[in-house]
């Protein structure tokens, strides 16, 4: 967490940011959408997304049904390159 978010956001506002990432999924989101999302909140929850590898499990774990059966377990462990592989997936779907 930067000095900014702890000088201007109350820690009620950090924690309901916090809740909103542990609780985020794609649903009707596109990939795009739902990658920068995850990334704007991931910064109230920073343990949950500590590695890439961590990263990549979380995003992965929040995508729709459909696409984490199409990425899921593909072991991509840079988010980048999970990012990607999701948005071409859900082209081709």
């Amino acid at each position: 967490m930067n000095a900014f978010q702890e000088k201007f956001l109350s820690l009620a506002a950090r924690e309901k940011l916090r809740a909103q990432f542990c609780q985020l999924r794609q649903q009707g989101l596109s990939v795009a959408e739902f990658a920068a999302t995850f990334t704007s909140l991931s910064r109230f929850a920073p343990e949950l997304v500590a590695s890439e590898e961590r990263r990549c499990f979380e995003f992965e774990r929040k995508l729709r049904r459909g696409l984490k059966l199409k990425v899921g377990g593909s072991f991509i462990q840079e988010y980048r390159h999970l990012v990607d592989a999701a948005a071409y997936m859900e082209i081709m779907m």
